[in-house]
């Protein structure tokens, strides 16, 4: 059993993960020891203004600082800290990355599009049967990573700027949207789909409404949802959904590409197993320390 701890800032949050490998029969098992998710949202003012204010660098640092406690509390001196699509189209990331630093002696790195894709995917091409071409749609704040894995052990992926805070912002260019379709069904045309779906939205999703023994949802319950949370404002589904106020306007975005994206393949059902990028990061840093089992 080995401990790791890895920071995710995403466009929307920032969420600190500690947990353990467990090596079981060849399998691996990731024991989340504690999952800690704080409200950010870097996305706010980087898809308005193209740069992380001041407000939010200071919120930034307090966020990693709280982190850097909670790891001090678990003894946990290692960890890796990865920014994304808000992050890395910020102006000013390299003044707010060092900022951090001087303040916490934390270091992040603001990963590509791809990179992103590639830890994602890493983390869950293993499920589903091994005759299935399966596709992988993560979405976030900023971006959406699409990966398709095919059954002779094939691999693409692509990042694209189709993110729910960014579409809540009204920062979304309509070719971005094509050329992600495009590549979706370019890539996956008469294929025997598996397809999974990754990302807080979801993850929220499955855990609210779907079933606890059943990891698939199917494509009329997202459009059930969405029915039920788009025609009611952000403080109703606060109320009615027991959502957190920055998971309520984001939610609804969320749900339009995944739905958008399920009716384009004609597919009726999206498997959710409620990891994202820092269970990602985690098995990054365990593969590292065990190149064996990257092998394998």
């Amino acid at each position: 059993m080995e401990t790791f701890a890895a920071i995710d800032i995403g466009s929307n949050a920032a969420r600190l993960n500690i947990s353990s490998v467990y090596i079981v029969n060849s399998k691996f098992i990731l024991h989340k020891i504690l999952l800690l998710r704080l409200p950010l949202r870097l996305g706010e003012t980087v898809y308005e203004k193209n740069i992380i204010t001041h407000e939010k660098q200071e919120k930034l640092i307090k966020t990693v600082n709280i982190f850097k406690d909670v790891l001090d509390f678990y003894d946990i001196n290692e960890v890796r800290a990865y920014a994304t699509s808000a992050m890395r189209e910020a102006n000013n990331k390299d003044k707010v990355i060092n900022a951090v630093y001087k303040k916490t002696k934390i270091l992040i790195k603001d990963i590509t599009g791809k990179q992103e894709a590639n830890i994602i995917a890493n983390l869950l091409k293993n499920y589903g049967e091994p005759h299935h071409t399966k596709l992988l749609i993560d979405v976030g704040g900023g971006s959406t990573q699409i990966s398709i894995f095919y059954p002779n052990g094939e691999m693409i992926n692509d990042s694209f700027k189709v993110g729910t805070v960014r579409m809540l912002k009204n920062n979304i260019d309509p070719s971005e949207w094509d050329r992600m379709l495009d590549f979706t069904i370019k890539n996956t045309k008469n294929e025997d789909l598996f397809v999974i779906g990754s990302g807080g939205n979801i993850n929220f999703i499955k855990k609210r409404f779907g079933s606890y023994d059943n990891p698939f949802l199917d494509l009329t319950l997202l459009m059930n949802i969405y029915d039920q949370l788009q025609g009611i404002s952000v403080e109703e589904r606060i109320i009615n959904y027991s959502l957190n106020p920055d998971r309520a306007d984001v939610i609804v975005p969320a749900l339009i590409i995944y739905i958008r994206l399920l009716q384009l393949l004609q597919i009726d059902k999206i498997a959710c197993y409620q990891v994202g990028l820092s269970d990602g990061i985690i098995m990054e840093q365990f593969y590292e320390k065990n190149l064996k089992f990257l092998k394998k």
